[in-house]
């Protein structure tokens, strides 16, 4: 349920639903997914990386480590 609903965070940003895109965040948010062992979100994550800057990347790694601490610790 909670990849659910992480999962949904993503296609809210890396779509621009509801709020603006954001493929920082939309990277940062799929990873949790990813990292919970759900093989689509790997997948998903390819996708949103192409489209990242490498600073893009590093921010979304920061934010992803920030979120792993906050959501999944």
């Amino acid at each position: 349920r909670q990849c659910q609903c992480l999962d949904v965070l993503y296609l809210l940003y890396f779509n621009g639903h509801v709020v603006n895109r954001d493929d920082i965040k939309a990277y940062a948010w799929i990873t949790l997914v990813a990292v919970q062992g759900e093989e689509i979100a790997s997948q998903q994550r390819s996708i949103v990386k192409s489209r990242m800057s490498s600073q893009q990347l590093i921010e979304a790694e920061i934010l992803f480590n920030r979120l792993y601490q906050e959501v999944l610790l």
